[in-house]
């Protein structure tokens, strides 16, 4: 971390030291509509014999930076006539105007040396309509306009896309996190949380974002563990001119101003580090000595605003024949929350097994960091980019009332830290080598580190709420303990890919375009446990259920107050070793050919064949090791897959597409489903399966879209078929202990979306604009205890209420509608828009044993986003989930009386947060 605030720091003094040597070259190019004088967008604009260089705006504004000193700028695009003026830029700002108008020769040969925007909401759409696959994508600036401040937010605003709560996993097209994945600049990013296959998205800040693309329809490029989408984040790049910019922000959520104090960990620092720990395992053995590096209690802290700041910046330099963008930028925020909750576990005659009510203390942190230099040659570009991550999530659970078989007025508490931290570096290349052949590259390392440092859970028979004390429960040992685990993720990828045009048209398009490529993955994973059970030989023990420390303590323990059990299974050689454990390697290699065949200028087929091998294997230590004498055992499969695509696009007019894909992907079991072992929450215990096995999906679109000026419109239809679905689901005869499994032989997913993005009314400062998306979808699989107890050799039951259940996570209506207005005079801008999104009831986990379904109901929420900007000043304003409904969780049994009960429940709060920004 201070590595990287150090680069900054040089970097910014660097800047601003070279700064006064060059100057800034603005304008405009304009063609003539109608006797009016309008901007030319997207237009490249560049200085003759250099490679300094620039895109236009949607408005055809530029900016360049340059050395002082006389031009010849060129300006042109396809299908205009390229114009040609002389400049002398000897101030620190020059400006110029560009006329230019439509040519009516053909130009053949034309090269672009300069680089699009795409941060830019126009920008995407012009590359949505001209692509050959269908992308939805959303740029950096649409995602400022509606206060979006990190991917996983962004990726909401597309449609079919929901985030599930409680995490930044997303769920699309009815799919969740293991049907998805999720890329940086196309190759592979690492996931901070072992029961997840994709990374948190939320991890990822707009600072760093230029734009995402969404590719919901598979092509043969794309790895084949894919079922809902690839999310791709493009990392934020240099385009334009040198800058130097600082914000910082200030906000707290309504749920916290009301508190007089706030509760924390002993341990985290407030930059969302810990303290070193003591795990103690040979001297607790030994009867020695009892300690650990952190209390068991609460510490209370004062009630402050939430910060954020950060600084970024970027230059160019000009460096032998080539020129060198450099970009970075670092961050760092933190957020506290507060819930007033309700939980309860039902069983299926309605009646409360757990009936609770309590409160959770949340505080979280992120630092952010990204160096990203490219290198650019007349037909070369290289780029490396540098990514640092580290977050943390530090909770207090305190929940009060009615536990069955332990009693009427229980206590129990769970106060967690993790901290996840992520490296990700990236070696990236492009080469334009001739007649139409383009060689591309990438390599990337990423390693993450996860860790549970101290995880502390207690539980207390009979609590009084007025003197805040209770009595121990001492039974069993597993009611109070510390946990820790330690997860840590390598993983090394690459990709290479030629493509080469053949045959071009008396245009000087192609005909055909011939892909080959290989990608690659190599990751290594190993994961370590350790559970220190406090077995309480007293029961009446009365104390403060804040002041646990008074009790579990060194003196209590060599008086024998208290027994440590610690889980001890066996090393391959048969030899003690404390704590549970399992390493897991998935390797994937896979060669793929495109071949896309333009029959005409209309219409385009793609054709496209992907083989795939995977060898996934896991070796676990753990107490509970099915069939294995010495508690260590290796699984192990191996998949070759083939997997065809077909992408078609018919362009019925110049601004409407009509498009088709079908193709065949596969889904893969998680590495920490598969070993034998348990992992406990408050609330529930969950066990892998080692006999879990892949899913194939079977995929199909239908898409037509149009591009009326100033906007788009878009409907599509979309159907999936899986075999051999994966999911979670209860252990029979339990009431909150799951697993992972194949439920069934099949599933299925449909739906139809919406969308649309509008300019209702702009003028040349004024614009009012509105998007929006809907979509419609329903889902079914089917659920088969048989088949569960055949596969997993009778280790693994679950008793089904039907045997016919929707998808886990699928939300049959989801809509999203943004409106907002923004003015724009000069330097002066202001912006004001107010965002909406409705998700309906989904399934959240299917019922057992009589207990019914549960079901996230419905919710709506409101933000709205006021941004304006003074010259180099810009100040913004975000009041966030301004109906702060109740999210709520439902059990729906089956019987005539009480069906639905809630059985999870708490509001999130209403957030503000106020700005400001200075641009050198």
């Amino acid at each position: 971390m201070n590595k990287y605030f150090l680069f900054v720091l040089v970097f910014s003094m660097s800047y601003i030291g070279t700064f006064a040597k060059t100057g800034i070259l603005t304008g405009k190019v304009i063609q003539e509509i109608k006797g009016q004088k309008v901007g030319l967008p997207f237009s490249t604009v560049f200085l003759e014999g250099t490679t300094i260089g620039g895109i236009t705006d949607e408005e055809g504004n530029f900016n360049i930076s340059a050395p002082l000193g006389q031009y010849t700028i060129v300006a042109s695009q396809i299908g205009y006539k390229t114009v040609k003026k002389h400049i002398e830029l000897n101030a620190d700002k020059v400006s110029i105007i560009i006329e230019t108008k439509i040519e009516t020769i053909a130009i053949n040969g034309v090269e672009v040396v300069a680089k699009m925007n795409r941060e830019s909401e126009v920008a995407l759409i012009m590359e949505q309509k001209k692509a050959s696959i269908a992308i939805e994508a959303i740029g950096a600036r649409e995602l400022s306009i509606k206060g979006v401040g990190d991917a996983a937010s962004a990726a909401t605003k597309i449609t079919s896309i929901t985030k599930q709560e409680g995490s930044g996993s997303l769920n699309v097209r009815g799919l969740g996190d293991r049907y998805n994945t999720t890329t940086l600049n196309k190759l592979p990013l690492p996931s901070d949380n072992p029961e997840r296959k994709n990374v948190n998205l939320e991890l990822f800040t707009t600072d760093i974002i230029s734009h995402i693309s969404i590719e919901k329809v598979f092509s043969s490029s794309i790895y084949g563990d894919f079922g809902g989408a690839n999310i791709n984040i493009t990392s934020k790049r240099l385009i334009g001119n040198p800058f130097l910019e600082v914000r910082i922000d200030v906000g707290q959520n309504s749920t916290v101003t009301k508190l007089n104090n706030f509760m924390r960990l002993d341990g985290p620092t407030n930059m969302g580090l810990h303290s070193e720990d003591v795990h103690a395992i040979s001297s607790i053995n030994d009867r020695e000595l009892y300690k650990f590096a952190n209390s068991w209690d609460p510490l209370t802290t004062d009630v402050t605003p939430d910060i954020s700041f950060g600084i970024s910046g970027g230059k160019t330099f000009t460096l032998g024949s080539g020129e060198l963008n450099a970009f970075f930028t670092a961050s760092f925020e933190n957020e506290k929350k507060f819930t007033e909750r309700i939980e309860r576990i039902v069983s299926a005659t309605g009646v409360p097994r757990s009936d609770m009510t309590g409160e959770e203390y949340s505080y979280g942190t992120q630092s952010n960091s990204m160096l990203n230099i490219n290198y650019s040659l007349k037909n070369t570009e290289v780029y490396f980019n540098s990514v640092f991550l580290n977050s943390s999530d530090e909770s207090i659970i305190s929940l009060y009332g009615n536990i069955r078989d332990v009693g009427e007025h229980a206590f129990r508490r769970k106060a967690e830290f993790e901290r996840n931290t992520i490296l990700i570096n990236q070696l990236l290349g492009e080469h334009n080598i001739s007649n139409g052949k383009r060689f591309t590259w990438g390599l990337a390392y990423n390693k993450v580190l996860n860790t549970i440092p101290d995880r502390r859970q207690t539980r207390f028979v009979t609590y009084d709420e007025s003197t805040n004390e209770g009595e121990m429960d001492t039974e069993p040992a597993g009611a109070n303990f510390r946990y820790f685990h330690d997860y840590t993720d390598d993983e090394i990828a690459g990709n290479a890919v030629f493509d080469k045009e053949i045959g071009y048209d008396e245009d000087g398009n192609y005909k055909h375009k011939l892909i080959i490529g290989y990608s690659g993955s190599f990751k290594n994973r190993v994961f370590k446990k350790f559970q220190f059970n406090h077995d309480v030989n007293d029961a009446g023990v009365i104390f403060d259920v804040d002041n646990i420390d008074t009790f579990f303590n060194n003196t209590e323990f060599l008086n024998e107050a208290f027994d440590i059990v610690i889980v001890d299974p066996r090393d391959e050689n048969g030899k003690e070793k404390y704590g549970e454990d399992y390493q897991g390697i998935i390797n994937k290699n896979a060669v793929y050919g495109l071949w896309e065949w333009n029959i005409s200028s209309n219409l385009t087929l793609l054709f496209g064949l992907r083989g795939e091998y995977v060898s996934q294997k896991i070796t676990t230590r753990a107490n509970q090791i099915i069939g294995c004498g010495n508690n260590v055992k290796t699984f192990a499969f191996d998949k070759i897959a083939i997997l065809p695509s077909l992408v078609s696009k018919y362009a019925i007019k110049e601004n409407q597409n009509l498009r088709f894909a079908a193709s065949k992907t596969y889904t893969l079991p998680k590495l920490h489903e598969m070993p034998f072992m348990s992992f406990t929450g408050i609330s529930e215990e969950i066990y892998g399966n080692p006999y879990l096995k892949p899913s194939d999906v079977y995929n199909i679109d239908l898409k037509w879209e149009l591009f009326p000026q100033n906007g788009m419109f878009s409907a599509a239809a979309f159907g999936k078929y899986i075999t051999n679905p994966i999911n979670k689901t209860t252990l029979a005869g339990t009431q909150n202990s799951y697993f992972v499994a194949n439920t069934g032989d099949w599933a299925y997913v449909y739906g139809f979306e919406l969308e649309a993005k509008r300019n209702l009314y702009k003028t040349k400062s004024k614009n009012l604009f509105a998007s929006g998306n809907l979509s419609l979808m329903s889902s079914k699989m089917e659920l088969d205890k048989d088949k569960i107890k055949k596969e997993t050799e009778y280790n693994f039951n679950s008793n089904f209420n039907n045997d016919i259940s929707a998808l886990q996570g699928a939300a049959p209506i989801l809509a999203n509608l943004a409106v907002g207005y923004s003015y724009k005079r000069n330097n002066n801008k202001v912006s004001a828009t107010m965002v909406y999104n409705y998700t309906s009831d989904r399934l959240y986990s299917i019922g057992q044993s009589g207990r019914g379904n549960e079901y996230e109901c419905a919710t709506n929420t409101l933000d709205f986003i006021f941004k304006s900007a003074v010259g180099s000043l810009a100040v913004d304003c975000k009041i966030t989930n301004i109906l702060n409904a109740d999210y709520t969780l439902e059990q729906k049994n089956n019987v005539a009386e009480n069906a639905t009960h809630v059985i999870r429940q708490y509001k999130k709060g209403i957030g503000f947060s106020l700005g400001l920004k200075y641009k050198f």
